[in-house]
């Protein structure tokens, strides 16, 4: 198939066939809002057919921009028709297609001092300003549009990762906070003290922080203490077992063989170490992982890597192909 008939193929199922067919059975989508209108078939707006509208005066598509190869836009200023944006939009993309396969550059990126690139993107949304009824742009405004967009920098995300921050000073301040009581006598670090009494506790330095939709009491966003651990939750109820074995000839494969899944009845262990994750199934994995994951089953407890399994170590395992209630 040549460039520029898929092209016309892409046209004509993005801008007409998709909205006609898809959106606009969608009755309940248009009830209050302005109905997309879509736009003829591509041989009913340029009647020369695709591979004349894409070559213009450059059979080649490889020495003209889609511009300068069309007759009558050579003016960036003016706003195209949509018959010429539908040639542009055929024009351009055979072209980059083309450019693409012989090695010229690159589909992937947008560039706007690529001006062959340029000319798709406002060819596109001219076409697409016409469905939705939006006034169109011109080469230059589009050109000017694309080349000065602001990052988003003050928007909901930025408020959100700032909160996020917010909330992680106020987590640490807290643990420090916790530790220096410890280090005082205040506690013992597990929320009790000696004499068998026992502080008030204190409030979560953890916040759920909604934005209201209404100001009311003059505040905007309202923080709610989380809710406590789920014991039925696999993170917050984690269960806790002590296995005594000796870590200088224990192997891995014998703790997950012998003691996950005959002793305690999981089906597909999983095992994390306090630095680096020693077992994993071979779900997603690629061959260097499988070797490696392979490679520890065979390897003493106190020799894994990471610096090993030496005794009094945490191992955190889950089975992700079970349900613990």
């Amino acid at each position: 198939e040549a460039e520029a008939e898929f092209a016309v193929r892409v046209f004509d199922y993005v801008f007409r066939h998709k909205i006609a067919n898809l959106l606009l059975d969608k009755e309940e989508m248009w009830e209050k809002r302005t109905r997309p209108e879509p736009l003829p078939s591509f041989m009913e707006l340029v009647p020369e057919g695709a591979v004349a509208a894409a070559a213009g005066s450059d059979p080649s598509l490889a020495t003209l921009t889609a511009c300068k190869a069309l007759t009558g836009l050579g003016d960036p200023q003016k706003v195209w028709s949509v018959a010429d944006a539908a040639r542009v939009f055929v024009s351009s993309a055979a072209r980059i297609l083309s450019r693409a396969t012989t090695g010229g550059g690159s589909t992937d990126k947008f560039d706007k001092d690529d001006a062959l690139a340029v000319e798709f993107v406002t060819a596109t949304a001219l076409l697409r300003s016409s469905n939705y009824h939006i006034s169109p742009q011109s080469l230059f405004d589009a050109k000017g549009m694309a080349g000065n967009i602001v990052h988003a920098v003050a928007t909901t995300n930025a408020i959100v990762g700032g909160l996020i921050v917010i909330e992680a000073f106020k987590v640490l301040r807290a643990g420090v906070a916790k530790k220096q009581m410890t280090i005082n006598g205040g506690g013992n670090g597990d929320g009790g003290s000696e004499g068998g009494v026992h502080p008030p506790s204190t409030p979560s330095a953890y916040k759920y922080t909604f934005v209201k939709q209404h100001k009311s009491n003059n505040r905007l966003l309202e923080p709610i203490d989380p809710d406590g651990p789920n014991v039925k939750c696999v993170v917050c109820g984690s269960a806790r077992l002590e296995l005594v074995c000796d870590v200088d000839t224990m192997t891995l494969g014998c703790l997950i063989d012998d003691v996950l899944k005959k002793k305690i009845g999981l089906n597909a262990p999983e095992i994390e170490a306090p630095n680096t994750t020693l077992f994993l199934q071979d779900n997603d994995l690629d061959k260097e992982e499988i070797a490696t994951y392979a490679n520890n089953r065979s390897t003493i407890l106190r020799h894994l890597p990471g610096g090993g399994v030496p005794s009094g170590t945490e191992l955190a395992v889950s089975d992700f192909t079970q349900k613990f209630d």
